[in-house]
């Protein structure tokens, strides 16, 4: 991750987002919100 998701990715919820994304979750999926 580069420049502001460096620093306020995790904070953000995008780690949650790229590996949920990788694991082919619908963008709408509950199980995300869950972790």
């Amino acid at each position: 991750m580069h420049n502001s998701f460096a620093s306020t990715g995790r904070g953000h919820g995008t780690d949650l987002a790229l590996v949920a994304g990788l694991l082919g979750f619908a963008l709408d999926d509950t199980i995300i919100f869950l972790a």
